[in-house]
């Protein structure tokens, strides 16, 4: 098995460098979802419960931070566990590994910005037809989503089009607008 972590699909790859192998064609695409309260729960207290006798790599305070700061995010709750991690192995204070911790997250989840809007009519056309459809289909992609997917959505007719993992998609979508 093969397992792979991406910010885009692999089908995006290989359309945008115009790959043909079969590779593309067998895998499967599993979006990264958060964590449920006890699956969050025991990340942080790794390796508790994986080696008999084994405690919690993380003090309890560093635990109640690790799953503030990665918010059930799995990506998230690694960076934190791990800068947390590290800060207390090397006597370093928390507000050291909040700091690599918030460089991290921020590099690595980085969401689209919306385009600044423009000040005259010409920058307004430009702002309209180029810029503000970009950065939709930029968004849609990083939820794994097609344009009209979201038109769909918009419109209310999300049931007629979409199957239910779609309507999935649309309820985690949610959660960051």
């Amino acid at each position: 098995m093969l397992v792979l972590a991406s910010l885009e699909t692999l089908d995006s790859y290989r359309t945008k460098h115009k790959l043909t192998s079969s590779f593309f064609n067998v895998g499967s695409v599993w979006p990264l979802e958060k964590f449920s309260e006890a699956e969050a729960q025991k990340l942080v207290e790794l390796p508790k419960g994986t080696i008999a006798g084994a405690i919690p790599a993380l003090t309890e305070t560093n635990q109640r931070l690790a799953l503030e700061w990665g918010e059930r995010h799995p990506v998230r709750l690694q960076l934190a566990g791990r800068y947390l991690w590290e800060a207390q192995q090397y006597r370093k204070d928390v507000k050291w590994a909040k700091q690599q911790f918030q460089s991290q997250a921020g590099a690595v989840l980085q969401w689209p910005t919306p385009p600044k809007r423009p000040q005259k009519l010409g920058q307004w056309l430009r702002w309209l037809v180029l810029d503000v459809p970009i950065w939709v289909g930029n968004l849609t992609k990083r939820f794994g989503l097609k344009v009209d997917d979201i038109f769909a959505w918009v419109m209310g007719s999300e049931s007629d089009r979409c199957g239910d993992d779609v309507s999935n998609r649309y309820d985690s979508w949610k959660l960051f607008f």
